[in-house]
């Protein structure tokens, strides 16, 4: 995905990763790199109401199906709170590198980010659950 490209978030979801972010004012690196990168993107979403958002693009709650470009493997997580993660499970906190960057991307987009055996890129191949498509508000 491209940096400059527009991202979309709900209201809801701004408020409270708005929450989220207070609530964890106090923590040290790494955390607060993501945290200001969070900010960061942020700042630069176009912010709509819950009804009226694509079921196309991930909010938070969202569980996704992802392909890795380089080797096919498929993989499934739902974009999660931090507080809601689970290193051991399917939950990806809001607060990862990755989690960053997904939020507000749309099912098409890909995703890159480094890591340290080089650059990782991750297609959104679809979105089994969003829960404004679905008429929830978590």
């Amino acid at each position: 995905m491209v940096e400059e490209e527009t991202i979309v978030i709900t209201e809801t979801d701004r408020a409270r990763l708005q929450e989220m972010i207070d609530a964890l004012d106090f923590v040290g690196e790494p955390f607060r790199g993501h945290i200001r990168e969070l900010e960061s993107e942020l700042r630069r979403a176009l912010i709509v109401p819950s009804s009226t958002v694509d079921p196309q693009v991930v909010t938070m709650s969202s569980r996704l199906r992802t392909r890795d470009l380089d080797t096919g493997e498929v993989n499934k997580f739902t974009l999660v709170y931090h507080s809601d993660s689970d290193m051991f499970d399917s939950k990806l906190s809001v607060l990862s590198s990755l989690g960053i960057r997904f939020l507000g991307a749309r099912v098409g987009d890909v995703i890159e980010w480094s890591v340290p055996r080089g650059l990782r890129r991750l297609r959104i191949e679809s979105i089994e659950y969003q829960p404004e498509a679905s008429g929830e508000v978590i």
